[in-house]
């Protein structure tokens, strides 16, 4: 019998899924050696390069790995970016710095890998939601941690530990809370905050419009796993993280209540009427930090062109001149090219922008709309597109390990929903055809 290397044991995907659902906090950690890959990097890394080989021994086979056909796009449509990317490169030889650029290159490479390989070897979709799902009551029940302990005994809890072997990915979180000027935001277990917020978005819209994933073996409510993900994106004080939970629950509310949308619109305008009060009459300036917290949000938006990742970002692009704005200006081009740190204020849709100007970001979202049409019949994989292109906006999720619980999940959860549903009808049938020749048998 040949082997299909999908008959992978439960043990590997139970490992995989659980590191899967950590990635997120994990890409804030680093070894003491090797303190410029993170640990979710150096992970990735292995289970890129042991899954290719796998790939490259099983593929030629009947039952071998086979790309799917929204993978192909995925994967066509990374591959155009980067040679657009190298092309525009090569047209700024003097600008080149080759240790930015390989390792740009190489993450990517990486990135790209693990999605490809891994996670179409090793992923379940129930497993790992229900991993997350523990993952997200543990991280909920520490930020709110955090908050008692700050606001009522003063003390500071930090997000992230030294260990060792195994420290912060960069030393300013090491013995204090995250924080954005001078008032207090934790972020539970991940180093920035509004990570935290992506990450329960995820979860969130899993419950809102898969809940029968969250009911078949997770062991929690639906209602629990809701409430607990919405804690966690308010406490995160991420505006972009606030404002796409805000998206799901209006999307929620017209496909599942259109009888009572009249009452949900409502209740809207009177939460918007009511923070309009708040805002307009100053009232929030009495409430000490957590007043300080609204206040950085509204002065976040009221100067989105010039403040943080969203607005700041956008403005890098006057930047590129002439054909860059065609073409960019190539990967990891960009520090070297403009003089200055950029990096830092690019969300992923100006990264892609600079990298690969104008063409690319048109190619990025027409790669984008044929995977939204190619998953048609899972409304959760085209809710979680949605979300993905607007964390895009806020940060610079693409290119890290943040965005793999959203990629595996709209890549590969309706396939291991029909193998699992294929498992149940095999054992189904054995069990009706080992009933009949009992039958047989007596007759």
């Amino acid at each position: 019998m040949v082997k299909d290397m999908y008959s992978v044991q439960s043990k590997s995907k139970r490992l995989f899924c659980f590191i899967l659902s950590m990635m997120s906090i994990l890409n804030g950690y680093s070894l003491f050696f090797l303190k410029g890959f993170s640990l979710a990097m150096i992970i990735s890394s292995f289970y890129a390069v042991y899954s290719f080989i796998l790939y490259l021994l099983y593929s030629s086979r009947p039952k071998g790995h086979r790309i799917k056909e929204t993978n192909m796009t995925f994967i066509c449509v990374v591959l155009v970016l980067v040679a657009i990317s190298l092309i525009a490169l090569l047209s700024y030889p003097n600008t080149i710095s080759i240790q930015p650029v390989l390792y740009d290159v190489s993450k990517l490479t990486i990135w790209v890998c693990f999605v490809t390989f891994a996670c179409r070897l090793f992923f379940d979709y129930d497993l790992f939601v229900k991993y997350m799902i523990r993952v997200a009551i543990i991280a909920t029940l520490y930020i709110v941690l955090q908050y008692l302990l700050y606001y009522i005994l003063h003390k500071n809890v930090p997000n992230a530990f030294n260990f060792g072997i195994i420290l912060p990915y960069s030393d300013k979180y090491l013995f204090s809370f995250s924080t954005s000027g001078s008032y207090f935001r934790p972020g539970s277990f991940w180093l920035e905050p509004a990570f935290l917020g992506y990450y329960m978005n995820c979860l969130l819209a899993i419950c809102f419009f898969d809940p029968d994933c969250i009911n078949r073996n997770t062991g929690f409510k639906v209602s629990t796993v809701t409430f607990t993900a919405c804690l966690s994106v308010i406490l995160s004080l991420s505006t972009g993280a606030i404002g796409i939970m805000f998206v799901l629950i209006a999307i929620y509310i017209y496909r599942r209540m259109q009888k009572v949308a009249i009452i949900g619109f409502a209740t809207i305008i009177l939460l918007a009427l009511f923070g309009y009060y708040i805002i307009s009459s100053g009232i929030y300036l009495k409430w000490g930090n957590i007043g300080n917290n609204i206040g950085s949000s509204i002065y976040k938006i009221q100067h989105l062109n010039t403040n943080g990742r969203t607005g700041d970002s956008f403005g890098v692009l006057s930047n590129l001149e002439g054909i860059q704005k065609v073409f960019g200006i190539g990967i990891g081009n960009d520090t070297e090219m403009f003089s200055l740190s950029l990096g830092k204020y690019m969300n992923s849709i100006t990264t892609i922008i600079v990298w690969t100007g104008y063409l690319g970001i048109i190619i990025f979202f027409i790669g984008w709309n044929s995977i939204f049409r190619k998953v048609r019949g899972s409304i959760v994989c085209r809710i979680l597109l949605i979300i993905f292109a607007l964390d895009g906006v806020f940060s610079a999720i693409y290119f890290s390990a943040h965005s793999f619980a959203y990629l595996s999940i709209i890549l590969y959860s309706n396939i291991t929903i029909k193998s699992a549903e294929k498992n149940h009808n095999i054992k189904a049938n054995s069990g009706r055809l080992k009933t009949i020749l009992e039958n047989i048998d007596k007759g």
